[in-house]
């Protein structure tokens, strides 16, 4: 069944509860990173389920799989900063676990789910059918005359 909301897309759900986890895992971060690392993470996870939204709502499939991209470099981003916080040891390991499992599964399902778009739209025509050839009209040379 084709999804009637990007709230029926799988993919939105769970970046949704992985913003949940970076917003729990953050508390514990040190209070001078408020608006460091904090802010950075907090800001590029929510941006994940809001381009996935965004990009549900677009008229074409190509402005969709534009803002499926921008989730999956927030994504990313992420990533990184997930990999600042451990190397300066602000982040439990066991908190850093929990969100890198859901990170890489929401990163496999955005994939996925642009792939799956990508084919649809290689599986269309490229150019509009043209219609059929008209029969040559009769053109009179000088010699029928």
């Amino acid at each position: 069944m084709p999804a009637r909301s990007f709230r029926d897309l799988r993919v939105w759900s769970q970046s949704v509860k992985l913003v949940s986890e970076v917003y729990r895992t953050t508390q514990s971060f040190p209070a001078h990173e408020r608006f460091g690392l904090i802010a950075q993470l907090r800001r590029a996870a929510v941006s994940i389920p809001a381009n996935i939204a965004e990009g549900y709502g677009r008229s074409t499939r190509g402005e969709y799989l534009n803002q499926l991209s921008v989730a999956r470099g927030s994504a990313n981003e992420v990533e990184a900063l997930f990999a600042v916080s451990e190397e300066l040891r602000i982040v439990e390991p066991a908190d850093l676990s929990i969100v890198l499992s859901l990170l890489d599964s929401t990163q496999r399902m955005l994939t996925r789910l642009k792939s799956s778009l990508e084919k649809r739209t290689a599986l269309a025509p490229i150019n509009p059918p043209t219609p059929a050839p008209q029969p040559p009209t009769q053109v009179s040379s000088p010699r029928d005359q």
